[in-house]
């Protein structure tokens, strides 16, 4: 999913859906694409806070629907 570009703001405007709909951030749907998809990405988690470090663990557990993961897909 490409965040830049002609069609950013719908694309962002699909991702910020698809996260409330996951009941996540937006950062913490996009890692959970990352991890889904084929051949998944493995985020390396960190954080500079404490707060920080928390929500990116809690970013690498969020799970996407089937539905979710196509709607991202096609919005890229």
């Amino acid at each position: 999913m490409q965040l830049a570009g002609p069609d950013s703001d719908e694309r962002l405007a699909v991702l910020r859906a698809v996260a409330s709909d996951a009941g996540c951030s937006p950062s913490q749907a996009i890692v959970a694409w990352m991890r889904q998809s084929d051949p998944p990405i493995l985020p390396i988690i960190a954080g500079s806070k404490i707060e920080q470090l928390r929500e990116n663990i809690a970013r690498s557990i969020s799970t996407l629907s089937s539905d979710q993961m196509r709607r991202l897909d096609c919005s890229g």
